[in-house]
C-alpha cells in the first residue's frame, strides 16, 4: 500500500496508434520518467499524476509508519516503549534502565570479535607461529551489574552447604576480608522502638511453668545410667539368638555348620517372637521415660549435650560403647570432606582435611573403604605422632577396641600446605615400620 500511495501513479495519454512505433516509443519514454523523473515526449503528448485523493491531514501514511516502527521494535527488542508511543496494548519493559546495559553489551561484543581478528590473531602468530592455537584474547568488560537481594537469596542457599568462600563472598559485595586481630561485631537482639521489655526472669518462670515445680531435674549422669541399663538389657534380650548363631557358625564342618544354618533360619520366627514378649530392654526403655516425664524433663541446653545419648556413637562387636572414632558411611565423609575443616595437631598446627584428599579417594578403587576411617584420621592428626619429612608430614596412631584388636592409621599431609592428601589402614604391628621409614625419609 505504501508502495503505491506513496509514490503514486503515472498516466499518458498520445494520439499514436496503438502497437504503432510511436506508441511504443512514448510508452518506454512514460516508463523511464517514472524511474528517473526524466524524459522527452511530443507535443500531442499528456502525462499526469495519479494521487490519492480526498486525504485531509498527513493522510495515512504517518500512521502507517508509526504503527510498523512500533511493530518492528517490538519483534526486535521485545517490546515496544523504546519509541515515543504509548498505547493501551504496549508491551512494557524498563527500557530506560535496561536498554543502555544492552547497547553497552553489544558494543563490547563487538569490539571483544574485532579485537580477536584483527589484533589477537596476528599477536599469537607473530609470537608462537602462524598454527599456533588461539586460547589467548581480549575481552573487553562492560559495567559490573549485581542484583544484591538475589545474590543474597542465592548465598542464603548455599550457605548451608558449605558451598561459599569467605573472601569472594565478601568480595562480591564490597566488604574487605577483616584483619587477623580485627575486633568483629557480633549479632545483638535488640527490640523494636516501642516494644515492650521483657524481664529475663520473667521470661525463664514462662519457659519453665510446664515442668514440676521444685522436681530434680534430668541430668547427665541419668541420661547416661538410663542409656547403659538399656544397653544393657538391649544385650542381655539379644545374648540368646546371638549365642545360637555364633555356635552354629563355629562349626568347622561345612555341611553340618550349613544344616544347622538352616535349622536356625527356620526356628528365627520363633526366637525372635520370644525376644519381644520377654523383652527387658522395652520394660528398661519404659522406666526410664516414666521416671524422666515424672520428674519433669527440661531440655539441657548445649553444654549439657555432651553426654546425651548418641545413635551413631561406635560400638564393639558386644554392643558396648566404644572410645575409637568408630567408621562412617562414604557418603557422610564425602559431604565433610566437600565442605573442608580444619584439625590442629598436638604442636598447635592446623591440617587442613578437604577436596584435595576426596579428589585422591575417589580416584582410586580402595577409596571408599578408606573414606570409612575418616574419623581415624582425623584422631590421628589430633593426637597421634608426626613425623616431619621434606614434602610432607606422617602422622601414625594404633587403635585399641574393647575387642582387643589394634587398628593401626596412617595420615599423610603436604608440609608447605598443611593439607591431607592421602590416608591409610596398616596393622598395628606395622606402625613402627611405616615411622621407621619416615624417619629415613623412604615412605
Amino acid at each position: 500500500m505504501l508502495d503505491r500511495l506513496g509514490s503514486g501513479g503515472l498516466i499518458g495519454k498520445t494520439t499514436a496508434a496503438f502497437n504503432s512505433p510511436e506508441w511504443g516509443n512514448f510508452r518506454e519514454a512514460l516508463k523511464d520518467f517514472s524511474e528517473d523523473w526524466s524524459g522527452v515526449f511530443s507535443t500531442s503528448a499528456d502525462v499526469s499524476l495519479l494521487e490519492s485523493k480526498n486525504v485531509t491531514g498527513a493522510g495515512p501514511f504517518c500512521a502507517l509508519i508509526e504503527l510498523m516502527d512500533r511493530a518492528i521494535t517490538s519483534l526486535l527488542r521485545g517490546s515496544s516503549l523504546a519509541t515515543k508511543t504509548s498505547g493501551a496494548n504496549e508491551q512494557g519493559a524498563s527500557i530506560q534502565l535496561e536498554e543502555s546495559h544492552i547497547f553497552e553489551a553489544d558494543d563490547a561484543e563487538l569490539i571483544t570479535e574485532t579485537l580477536r581478528m584483527k589484533l589477537s590473531r596476528y599477536a599469537l602468530a607473530w609470537k608462537f607461529g602462524p598454527d599456533a592455537p588461539q586460547y589467548a584474547y581480549i575481552q573487553v568488560k562492560t559495567t559490573p551489574r549485581q542484583d544484591v537481594a538475589n545474590d543474597v537469596a542465592v548465598d542464603a542457599f548455599l550457605a548451608p552447604f558449605g558451598l561459599l568462600e569467605k573472601k569472594t563472598t565478601l568480595a562480591r559485595y564490597g566488604r574487605p576480608l577483616p584483619d587477623q586481630d580485627a575486633e568483629i561485631l557480633q549479632p545483638v537482639s535488640t527490640p523494636p522502638a516501642g516494644a515492650p521489655s521483657v524481664d529475663p526472669a520473667k521470661k525463664e518462670e514462662e519457659q519453665t511453668q510446664f515442668t514440676n515445680a521444685g522436681a530434680p531435674q534430668v541430668t547427665d549422669k541419668f541420661t547416661d545410667a538410663a542409656v547403659q541399663q538399656f544397653t544393657d538389657s538391649l544385650h542381655e534380650d539379644l545374648s540368646h539368638a546371638a549365642q545360637k548363631l555364633i555356635a552354629a557358625l563355629q562349626i568347622t564342618d561345612d555341611t553340618l555348620r550349613e544344616k544347622k544354618l538352616k535349622e536356625l533360619l527356620a526356628a528365627w520366627p520363633g526366637i525372635t517372637a520370644d525376644t519381644i514378649i520377654t523383652s527387658k530392654s522395652a520394660d528398661t526403655l519404659a522406666n526410664a521415660i516414666a521416671t524422666a516425664y515424672a520428674h519433669g524433663v527440661q531440655s539441657p541446653g548445649p553444654a549439657q549435650m555432651t553426654n546425651a545419648f548418641n545413635p551413631d556413637q561406635p560400638r564393639d562387636e558386644q554392643g558396648r560403647f566404644s572410645d575409637e572414632p568408630g567408621k562412617i558411611s562414604p557418603a557422610e565423609a564425602d559431604q565433610r570432606l566437600s565442605k573442608g575443616f580444619e584439625v590442629e595437631n598436638k604442636a598447635g598446627r592446623k591440617i587442613k582435611f578437604g577436596p584435595r584428599l576426596k579428589g585422591y579417594l575417589d580416584k582410586h578403587p580402595q577409596g571408599a573403604d578408606r573414606k570409612a576411617y575418616l574419623n581415624h584420621a582425623v584422631e590421628t592428626v589430633r593426637s597421634g605422632n608426626a613425623i616431619p619429612m621434606d614434602d610432607r608430614e606422617v602422622y601414625t596412631k594404633v587403635f585399641k577396641g574393647h575387642d582387643g584388636k589394634e587398628k593401626g592409621m596412617v595420615t599423610l599431609s603436604a608440609s608447605p600446605q598443611g593439607e591431607v592428601f592421602n590416608m591409610y589402614r596398616k596393622d598395628a604391628y606395622k606402625i613402627p615400620e611405616v615411622e621407621r621409614s619416615a624417619r629415613e625419609g623412604k615412605l
